[in-house]
């Protein structure tokens, strides 16, 4: 996932996503991950490697995550088409 930042001094964290001409943004609760398991970051590892290796050059090592992240848990979904932005905009609540 693109720009995970917490979202304020409370425990909320937001993170947009964007597919050609689709859009997505998730709003929720964080909650820190002292570590994460090696199977676990390594999967994490794979994925920002196929998104971003290519064209920026971004390959992490699974050790970055040892000393821990966050884990977002949805509460809210936007989801829309940016050509039609913002008659096409869906709302999910959870």
């Amino acid at each position: 996932m693109a720009a995970v930042q917490p979202a304020g001094p409370l425990p909320r964290m937001m993170t947009l996503e964007c597919f050609a001409v689709f859009a997505v943004m998730v709003e929720g609760h964080a909650e820190g991950l002292p570590t994460a398991e090696r199977s676990v970051s390594e999967k994490i590892t794979k994925q920002y490697r196929a998104k971003y290796g290519q064209v920026y050059k971004y390959r992490p090592k699974p050790e970055q995550w040892d000393n821990g992240g966050y884990v977002l848990t949805p509460t809210k979904v936007f989801a829309w088409d940016v050509r039609g932005f913002p008659r096409t905009v869906t709302r999910y609540r959870f």
